[in-house]
């Protein structure tokens, strides 16, 4: 048989979500954003004044590739 991904399953009526299990995964990923978060703003603040500017400058572009990405 072959392999059918999560998605496919809920619509088929084979598998369903809870709220619970995506409130949980919800949590666990935002808790994750927020270390990864907090470990860049360590290491950030570890560079030169001029670096940061650099970054804080290169914001914009990364924020279209973003866009780019979810189109």
């Amino acid at each position: 048989m072959p392999t059918v991904g999560p998605i496919r399953l809920e619509r088929t009526g084979d598998s369903h979500r809870t709220p619970r299990v995506r409130a949980d995964g919800a949590a666990i990923v935002e808790g994750r954003r927020a270390e990864r978060i907090r470990h860049l703003e360590r290491l950030a603040g570890q560079l030169p004044r001029a670096e940061r500017a650099a970054i804080a400058a290169a914001l914009p572009a990364l924020l279209h590739l973003v866009e780019l990405g979810e189109q």
